[in-house]
This record gives structure tokens, sequence and C-alpha cells, in this order.
């Protein structure tokens, strides 16, 4: 059961981490795109995982409540949903 579900997850893995970088750097002019993209997902993953741990014992302590790791990553979630709004497709733009 546990080799069926990592390979479920690893499936949904794929199919962000192929499209990532194509769309991230269609966001950034090329003169800053390798900068842009490694200072972005650095400090990303420093706050939402980094901190993670921290944040989410916090969290429990607070509220008493075990489902506060959940509220952490809904949070997560509706901020990367917040950011992809008011996003545009760029596809038949030429990159810079």
């Amino acid at each position: 059961m546990l080799i069926v579900c990592q390979a479920v997850l690893m499936v949904y893995l794929g199919v962000f981490q192929g499209c990532y970088p194509t769309f991230v750097s269609e966001l950034l002019p090329s003169s800053v795109r390798s900068t842009g993209i490694s200072v972005s997902y650095n400090v990303a993953v420093m706050i939402f995982g980094g901190f993670a741990p921290a944040i989410v014992q916090w969290l429990t302590m607070t509220t008493g409540d075990d489902l506060s790791i959940s509220y952490y990553v809904m949070f997560g979630s509706a901020v990367a949903l917040l950011t992809l709004i008011p996003l545009r497709d760029r596809y038949r733009e030429a990159l810079r």
C-alpha cells in the first residue's frame, strides 16, 4: 500500500515539476531569470519548508488542535493560489 501511495504522489509531483520551470521562466526577463528563479524558490522553501516544524509546533501548542498542520498547508495553498490569479498566459509571446 505504501508503494502505491508513493507512486500516486510522485505522479502528482511529476505533473507539477514538469511545468514549473517553463512557467517561472516565462515570468522573468532573461537578464534576471536565473537569479529570480533561484531566489524566489529558495525564499519560499525557507519560509514554508524550513520554518514549518516550528510554526506547526507553535500552532499546535497555541490552539491545542492536532489539525493545525492541515491549516498551515491550506494557508500555503491559499497563498499560492492568490499569487497565480493575476498571472496571464504568455505562451504565444516570445521569451525576452
